[in-house]
């Protein structure tokens, strides 16, 4: 049996050429990549900073409002509390009269936890409506703190105390109290009611009676509060439980922000 040899020749050196530029050609992809990643990372830093630029631009453009907002706020407060004294102004007849009512409207409000405008615009009503009951500034004043410090002593919240001085501030300049600003005076300051019930020798009931047939004028509120402003004055400074609107609103137009509170404060020290 014969034997038949088959025989196979490579070319080495054409499969070395092929192999070297296959690594040539993946080589280059590699460096083509490390190129194009580079390139998005220079591309995402670019636009990181972009980013954080705009935040800053946002951030000092929301400062700027804010500051602006601010001094809007304090320019608004401070026409209102000259707004206020003009009123005051009205009701005094001269610039030491003014200055004393001031100063005592300042300090009930702060003491009592009052709001500073109702108080200011209840001495302004007292002061209009009393005129012919010849009332002297003390008086005016000692009517004015009765009121608000049976708030304090009745525990009314500074909201509904706001509201009721303003209702019997607009009492005693109609002349006589009664409806409504009976009833807020009997819902929010029953001590209050309870003093001028006392001071008039009636019941709670007679005092509504009273009310109702327009027998509650200004002399006769005027008188009954002076004759018991040292009771009602006692019972605000032996109360044993602090106010709670003291340190809230002592100083405020209203409801506004505290900032009221400094240009208060430096309208009065000045």
């Amino acid at each position: 049996m014969s034997t038949v040899t088959l025989r196979i020749q490579v070319d080495k050196s054409g499969a070395s050429e092929n192999i070297g530029a296959v690594k040539r050609d993946l080589q280059g992809m590699g460096e083509t990549g490390s190129q194009a990643g580079a390139q998005a990372s220079q591309g995402v830093n670019g636009l990181s900073n972009a980013l954080n630029g705009a935040k800053a631009a946002v951030a000092s453009l929301l400062a700027v409002y804010a500051g602006i907002q601010a001094l809007y706020g304090i320019v608004r407060l401070s026409d209102e509390y000259q707004s206020l004294n003009d009123r005051l102004r009205l009701a005094t007849s001269s610039s030491a009269e003014f200055e004393a009512a001031q100063r005592g409207i300042y300090a009930i409000a702060q003491q009592t936890g009052g709001a500073l405008g109702a108080v200011n615009d209840l001495y302004v009503g007292l002061s209009r409506s009393t005129e012919q009951l010849g009332l002297n500034q003390g008086q005016l004043l000692t009517i004015t703190a009765a009121i608000n410090q049976s708030f304090a002593v009745s525990g009314t919240n500074a909201a509904s105390a706001e509201a009721a001085t303003r209702q019997l501030g607009q009492a005693f300049a109609s002349g006589v109290l009664r409806g409504d600003e009976f009833n807020s005076m009997m819902e929010n300051a029953p001590g209050l009611a309870s003093a001028l019930a006392t001071a008039l020798g009636v019941t709670s009931g007679e005092l509504r009676k009273m009310a109702a047939d327009g027998k509650l004028t200004s002399d006769v509120l005027a008188a009954g509060l002076l004759q018991q402003a040292p009771a009602i004055a006692a019972q605000n400074t032996s109360r044993a439980i602090p106010n709670p609107m003291r340190g809230h609103a002592a100083c405020a137009l209203g409801r506004r922000s505290s900032q009221a509170n400094a240009v208060a404060v430096a309208s009065v020290a000045a």
